[in-house]
């Protein structure tokens, strides 16, 4: 039995969940049940989009009775009423929506049809699609941005609900975050939209932000370190470190690798040709994709060191969090080295295309892309730092 829409208003839920340290709210009404006993829910971002929709739906019922209640959702009801408006406004009152909806099928075929799915359906069989092969941050990632939209959105929401302004709604709630976090929600949202749109799928009839615009960021230059630095920082671990940590900051800071690469290099036998300089890496990024191996040659300091500190033998020990023990060394050890956020590759790409001017060599090394060179990288270093850079050895005997 459908409740009376004060009643409804009245026992709007506000709910809040801290989901990692980070509050999260949404807003929740009971509509009572449909002719069938299903029961009628709606859950919005926030409190004026909820209103909105509940003033829609009694607007519409009042209009069409429990017929419509009973076999249509409130979206489809207010879409079946925006489309009659619509065809009244063009002159075309006597054309009915079932007559409508048979033509335009007609023209583009059975593979166009929508298939219901239920949000928190769609978001499982998404996650699901990631091999566990993909690497942790990434499924995380999805968990924490896409997951924690649908939960605030309304699991229980078909797809085809879903409208532009429920995202930006969702992300208005967000003015505290970064503009880098801001965007990154918003792209990992529309990736997952354009996924649920994928005519194999059809679960939305298009994706309602792909034109959705992202916030301007003002450049800022990545953070790298210094020559003396890296220098000091590697002399600790020679002195008195774990030489797995070592080699760690070897491949990371003269070799510029990502620290997934590394890790994954660790684990496969044969993967350091000291005897050739090379390394061959079989899981580059991207691999999960289809991206093919790739042979790196090693520049000739970072090669001293991974052959004075048998990096083959020594690497197979790393730690879970290489970066958090580094920091924790290099806090006991009193050196006030301070190692920013992705240090190591972004010290790597700056200082050697600094020193050899050399692009296609610096992408070649680390994988990286002509577009990441162009607006990060080639113009923060100069040639005498970058040379030097790459003229620190291993200590004498």
């Amino acid at each position: 039995m459908l409740r009376q829409k004060k009643d409804v208003i009245k026992g709007i839920r506000r709910i809040e969940r801290v989901i990692k340290g980070q509050g999260r709210t949404y807003y929740e009404a009971y509509a009572g049940t449909n002719a069938k006993g299903q029961k009628i829910r709606f859950s919005r971002p926030t409190k004026e989009s909820l209103l909105a929709a509940l003033n829609d739906f009694y607007t519409l019922h009042k209009k069409n009775g429990d017929t419509a209640v009973a076999v249509l959702t409130a979206y489809q009801i207010h879409d079946a009423r925006a489309a009659l408006d619509e065809l009244s406004n063009a002159g075309k009152q006597g054309i009915g929506l079932r007559e409508c909806v048979r033509e335009y099928l007609r023209m583009l075929g059975d593979d166009s049809r929508m298939k219901d799915k239920l949000l928190k359906d769609a978001y499982s069989e998404y996650l699901a699609s990631f091999p566990e092969a993909t690497k942790k941050l990434h499924r995380t990632t999805i968990r924490s941005r896409v997951g924690k939209w649908v939960a605030t959105e309304g699991a229980d929401r078909m797809c085809g609900e879903v409208t532009a302004a429920d995202v930006s709604a969702y992300l208005s709630m967000r003015k505290d975050i970064p503009v880098t976090t801001y965007n990154g929600i918003l792209n990992y949202i529309k990736t997952f939209l354009g996924w649920c749109a994928a005519p194999e799928r059809r679960y939305i009839r298009e994706n309602p932000v792909v034109t959705m615009r992202k916030q301007d960021k003002p450049y800022e230059e990545p953070e790298y370190m210094r020559a003396d630095d890296v220098e000091a920082l590697l002399r600790i671990f020679e002195r008195h470190g774990d030489k797995s940590l070592l080699c760690y900051l070897v491949l990371s800071f003269l070799m510029g690798m990502r620290s997934a690469e590394i890790r994954r290099v660790s684990e496969e036998p044969g993967a350091f040709r000291l005897e050739d300089g090379t390394i061959r890496l079989a899981k580059p990024k991207g691999w999960t994709k289809g991206r093919p191996p790739r042979i790196i040659h090693v520049p000739e300091n970072t090669l001293a060191w991974l052959r004075r500190y048998d990096v083959q033998e020594n690497i197979k020990r790393l730690v879970v969090d290489p970066i958090g023990k580094i920091k924790l060394v290099v806090k006991r050890a009193g050196a006030g080295i301070r190692i920013p956020y992705n240090a190591g590759r972004h010290t790597f790409i700056t200082m050697h295309y600094a020193a050899y001017c050399d692009p296609a060599k610096t992408r070649a090394l680390c994988g990286t892309s002509q577009s990441m060179m162009n607006e990060h990288y080639m113009a923060l270093g100069d040639k005498a730092e970058g040379l030097r850079y790459f003229g620190i050895m291993p200590s004498a005997e």
